[in-house]
């Protein structure tokens, strides 16, 4: 059985925190000791991650706020534009590692799609949820879609995981028309 969960989302705005939130509470009444983990967060120095400070204020995590991070989104980006991206996945590993030591288990939200690494964003989840051992729960963003949008989104997103060999946990459509529930059910059950 897996210690770590990695909730992923191909675009912005998909609802990636409300499901974060609700696998917390589960966590939260059945394993001993949980952490949280973001592999990049969008802060300045002396900022708090808001999903990272929610969660740890309330499930009060015993975690000093650092520790549940890899970097900031500057620092990742310094070291991409200076051709180093090993040494991105090698800080955030390093900084998991530390968390994951003191865990029985890690949940790992995905970075957000916010600023200049949206281009890199869902290979680099992938790559990463392979490299911490981690099945990925997708969440994919239903809000102002066709039931088709939903289903390319669906379609690309199993494709991606799938490309990058990732062990798959399941897929969540987020934030959907009331009368879409059907049709999308009927094709995350074929896709699925």
């Amino acid at each position: 059985m897996s210690k770590n969960l990695y909730i992923a989302a191909p675009e912005t705005d998909s609802g990636k925190s409300l499901i974060v939130l609700g696998l917390m509470d589960l966590l939260s009444r059945n394993v001993k000791r949980a952490g949280i983990f973001r592999p990049i967060v969008n802060i300045d120095d002396g900022e708090k991650d808001h999903d990272i400070d929610l969660v740890a204020r309330r499930y009060n995590l015993p975690f000093k706020h650092e520790i549940m991070y890899g970097m900031t989104s500057g620092e990742a980006l310094n070291l991409i534009q200076a051709g180093d991206a090993d040494a991105v996945f090698a800080e955030i590993l390093t900084k998991y590692k530390q968390l994951e030591a003191q865990c029985d288990f890690v949940l790992c939200e995905g970075t957000d799609f916010r600023g200049s690494l949206k281009p890199f964003e869902f290979d680099f989840n992938a790559r990463l949820a392979n490299n911490l051992g981690a099945p990925v729960l997708a969440v994919v963003n239903g809000n102002g879609k066709t039931v088709e949008e939903v289903s390319d989104s669906i379609y690309i997103t199993k494709q991606l995981l799938s490309r990058e060999k990732c062990t798959f946990m399941g897929m969540v459509v987020n934030r959907v028309k009331k009368t879409d529930i059907n049709p999308i059910q009927s094709i995350l059950n074929k896709y699925i």
